[in-house]
């Protein structure tokens, strides 16, 4: 079920890169989160509520102040094969809007709110 619901295409942003360019790119790709990367390794994900609620609350100047800074890490992952209600579950407790589909030790996608709210309405009568 999730590889249906999941976003396919992941953004993705340096962990050096600043703020305003993590908020400019989310943005321009209608995104509500980036996956960070470091030398070519995801490293932690940085959401809108890292950026509004964290980041900005604490008057951080946005284009000094580094991804990495305000990034969640280590990355909470289910594998492709997980079901949509475990998946659902884990986001629930953790209170996570965003969770990482790995496929063979891959990032495969990104299962967000909007999918979850599709597999619900297709589920349902």
């Amino acid at each position: 079920d999730l590889a249906k619901f999941m976003e396919r295409e992941v953004k993705r942003i340096r962990a050096d890169a600043s703020l305003r360019e993590a908020a400019q790119r989310m943005f321009e790709a209608r995104a509500s989160y980036l996956l960070v990367e470091d030398k070519g390794e995801t490293v932690g994900i940085i959401t809108e509520a890292d950026l509004a609620r964290r980041a900005m609350s604490q008057g951080k100047d946005p284009n000094q102040t580094h991804v990495r800074a305000f990034m969640t890490q280590p990355i909470v992952s289910v594998d492709i094969s997980t079901p949509m209600l475990e998946a659902n579950d884990l986001m629930k407790s953790k209170g996570f809007r965003h969770l990482v589909i790995m496929e063979k030790n891959k990032v495969a996608g990104m299962l967000t709110m909007l999918g979850l709210l599709r597999y619900y309405m297709k589920s349902s009568p």
